[in-house]
C-alpha cells in the first residue's frame, strides 16, 4: 500500500486452518514466520522510515483492518488499535476484554456451526456445517463493533468506549437463533440469542426485548424479518 510516497509493506506470515470436528467444534492449527508487523520504506530512497513489529498475529488476518485518513485500524488478537502510517506510532490501543469488559472473541465459543439430525432406519445421523465466527470486531467506518462473549461494544475511532450492551451469548444452535445483524441507517443490530433483541447502534439503547420468541429466523428484507414455528408464521418489522 502506497501512503505519501511511501511503500507499506506487511511483514511476517501466518497460516491458519480451522478444522470442524466431531461434535461441531472448530479446532484451529498456526504455523507462520515473526515477527508481524509492517515497515514504512521511502519510496526515492528505499530507506525505512518506521517499523511496527509488536504484533501477535498476521496484522493481514486480523478481523476489522483498514486505513482511513493515513490511520490502519485494526484488531491485533484482543486489542483494538489504531496505527499512525506517517510514523508508525500508535495513537491508542483498546483491549477488549480489559478496558471494554465485552470478553473473549477468540476460542471454541467464538464459532457457531449449523446442526442437523437425520434419523433412518435403526440410525440417527447427526452432521454439523455452516460454521461462522460471532464473536468478532467489525470496523464500521466511524466506529468498531465488537461481539464478545460478555458483552457488545461500541468503541469510536478516538478509542473511546461509546456503549456496552450485556448479552447471553451462547453457540448453542437451541439458544442462537439470529447471528447479530446490522440494520437501517444508524447501523442498528439486532439478534436472538436466549431473547430476540433490537439495539440503537448509536445510542446501545435497547430498543426492545422479547425472551419469549422463538423459531426459524429469517430476513426477507432490509426491514422485515420472518420467525417460524411450526405452522405459525410472524413477521417483525425492523424499521
Amino acid at each position: 500500500v502506497e501512503n505519501d510516497g511511501a511503500l507499506l509493506c506487511q511483514i511476517g506470515k501466518m497460516v491458519v486452518s480451522m478444522d470442524l470436528q466431531e461434535g461441531g467444534k472448530m479446532k484451529g492449527s498456526t504455523m507462520g514466520i515473526k515477527p508481524f508487523g509492517f515497515v514504512s520504506i521511502d519510496g526515492k530512497s528505499g530507506k525505512v522510515k518506521w517499523s511496527a513489529t509488536d504484533f501477535k498475529v498476521d496484522p493481514t488476518l486480523a478481523l476489522a483492518a483498514t486505513i482511513d485518513g493515513g490511520v490502519l485500524y485494526g484488531c491485533d488478537g484482543e486489542t483494538l488499535y489504531a496505527l499512525s502510517l506517517t510514523d508508525g506510532s500508535y495513537k491508542w490501543k483498546f483491549n477488549i476484554d480489559k478496558d471494554g469488559k465485552a470478553g473473549k472473541i477468540t476460542g471454541d465459543k467464538a464459532w457457531a456451526v449449523k446442526v442437523e439430525v437425520h434419523h433412518g432406519f435403526n440410525t440417527i445421523t447427526t452432521t454439523w456445517s455452516d460454521p461462522r465466527r460471532i464473536l468478532r470486531p467489525e470496523y464500521r467506518g466511524t466506529h468498531f463493533i465488537v461481539f464478545g462473549e460478555k458483552q457488545i461494544i461500541r468503541v469510536n475511532k478516538d478509542g473511546q468506549l461509546a456503549w456496552a450492551h450485556k448479552w447471553n451469548y451462547s453457540p448453542e444452535q437451541k439458544h442462537l437463533l439470529l447471528d447479530p445483524t446490522f440494520y437501517g441507517a444508524n447501523d442498528n443490530i439486532t439478534y436472538a440469542c436466549k431473547g430476540f433483541a433490537g439495539l440503537d447502534g448509536k445510542t446501545g439503547e435497547t430498543l426492545w426485548f422479547d425472551k419469549d420468541v422463538s423459531g426459524e429466523f429469517t430476513q426477507v428484507a432490509d426491514d422485515l424479518l420472518v420467525v417460524r414455528k411450526k405452522n405459525k408464521v410472524r413477521g417483525y418489522s425492523l424499521k
